[in-house]
């Protein structure tokens, strides 16, 4: 089971988050900024980031910077209702940038796919929903 960091200031959002990784299978560990989420990576195995780009304090930006200061990271997916974010060259350190929508499907097939391809898998599309 893959472990996921959101980094998300949003409450509600991190508890969504939460709680729709979990249903696809993952364990979600979550912080609401940045300097949490670097203290959550220095205490678990994180398989893959998923980075709001808009925290307090240390910003997204900043946050990747840092990230990518460390030698093996984990992939990242950029989170962000901005769209502008998309064409900085921040954005460029991370493996995706998927924008903030009430369907998350987009964003849970992106996390499936980085962690498939991470880990050598085939990627492999979700069952169809029982009606």
């Amino acid at each position: 089971m893959a472990t996921v960091l959101v980094v998300e200031h949003d409450k509600n959002q991190r508890l969504l988050l939460e709680e729709e990784l979990g249903y696809e299978g993952y364990t979600a560990v979550t912080a609401s900024n940045a300097e949490e989420a670097i203290a959550a990576l220095s205490q678990a195995k994180v398989d893959l980031v998923v980075l709001d780009m808009h925290l307090p304090g240390m910003g997204g930006s900043e946050f990747l910077g840092r990230l990518a200061g460390l030698g093996e990271r984990p992939p990242v997916v950029i989170h962000t209702a901005d769209e502008s974010c998309r064409d900085g060259f921040v954005s460029r350190l991370a493996e995706a940038f998927v924008l903030k929508h009430s369907d998350l499907s987009e964003l849970v097939e992106t996390i499936r796919g980085l962690l498939c391809r991470a880990s050598g898998q085939p990627v492999v599309p979700p069952a169809p929903a029982m009606a």
